[in-house]
């Protein structure tokens, strides 16, 4: 497994979020549920790329909490929805 993994939230931010992957058995690939720190909480997203390497500095990579499922989920389950529209009103 990858030592990198981007995990997609449900939440109204646009894009990714790296995260350091779990050793061995507990490593989580593409497809799965995660649950991973968030600020303050602890979210559960979806693994939806994977990467040996990370640009970002080391202490600022987070690892993953724990892999939620065992099997990844279909394909068609996972929708990642990217940006949200803005609601109508001035700039």
């Amino acid at each position: 497994m990858a030592a990198f993994v981007e995990v997609a939230f449900d939440i109204p931010l646009a894009g990714t979020f790296t995260y350091r992957n779990l050793a061995g058995d507990k490593a989580a690939g593409l497809g799965l549920r995660v649950a991973a720190p968030f600020g303050r909480r602890e979210l559960s997203g979806y693994v939806v790329g994977e990467h040996d390497s990370c640009d970002l500095p080391g202490a600022q990579v987070k690892t993953i909490s724990r892999r939620i499922d065992s099997e990844a989920q279909d394909s068609g389950e996972i929708v990642h929805r990217g940006p949200r529209p803005r609601p109508p009103g001035p700039p």
